[in-house]
């Protein structure tokens, strides 16, 4: 049976929000941060450049997946910033999805031994304070397993991970019905960017892969996917 060696870890927030790029004056949340945003993390407490951080995406150096564990609630704020037009005396709103106390699991697949090895030591030892979504939007890192061994399962058909859209259907059944519970939804994701630079200033920045990210909270879904890997925890898919 295929086995693969991955780091798995988990953070937890107080206060938390991904921005779904798609949207201007409603800043709608997805309930997981994307693939780019749980790298970027990993690059700022391992202190790595901006050009790492897109080389790295590039190179799909890290495949990811993530399992909501627990997510106590939801609410909005409303920001308020400074727009060139008379009206409104100058000011626009944004309404913003806020997510209370969210829980992940995370599971990473690293191409090299060198980058692994450097992940392991920050995510034991940040470089710099951790968050998701906003620099202030702080997360705590702990219950860190630096070789997790997962099994190959033939024909498991349910997952318990967020995953990419590549099924004509899926279906989902719920795990706790006295828990806050997501049913799956489907909200587009950039799984990587198209960069130039000059010199050592990024001219260009622009979506180079979209997709659709399926997340749920307290449901398992089957899919028809044969890459399915589990710990006997969870059953999961990467990304």
């Amino acid at each position: 049976m295929e086995e693969l060696d991955v780091i798995k870890f988990r953070v937890s927030g107080l206060l938390n929000s991904y921005k779904i790029p798609f949207y201007r004056t409603y800043h709608r949340s997805y309930l997981s941060p994307p693939k780019t945003m749980i790298i970027g993390m990993l690059c700022n407490i391992m202190r790595l450049s901006e050009k790492d951080y897109y080389e790295i995406l590039k190179q799909d150096a890290i495949k990811i997946s993530v399992v909501i564990e627990d997510i106590k609630g939801t609410a909005k704020d409303f920001w308020v910033y400074k727009i060139n037009q008379s009206k409104n005396n100058g000011r626009g709103i944004i309404r913003r999805d806020k997510l209370y106390n969210p829980k992940y699991c995370i599971y990473l697949s690293i191409l090299t031994d060198d980058l692994k090895k450097d992940i392991i030591n920050a995510l034991k030892c940040p470089k710099s304070i951790p968050s998701l979504g906003l620099d202030d939007e702080l997360v705590t890192i702990y219950d860190i397993n630096e070789s997790q061994k997962l099994k190959k399962v033939e024909d498991a058909g349910y997952v318990n991970s967020v995953f990419i859209n590549k099924y004509d259907k899926y279906t989902s059944k719920f795990r706790q019905t006295k828990k806050f519970t997501k049913l799956p939804i489907s909200n587009p994701v950039n799984l990587g960017y198209q960069v130039e630079y000059k010199g050592s200033e990024r001219k260009i920045r622009k979506a180079a892969e979209n997709a659709l990210v399926v997340e749920f909270l307290n449901c398992s879904v089957n899919i028809p996917e044969k890459e399915i890997y589990t710990d006997n925890e969870y059953n999961i898919v990467f990304q």
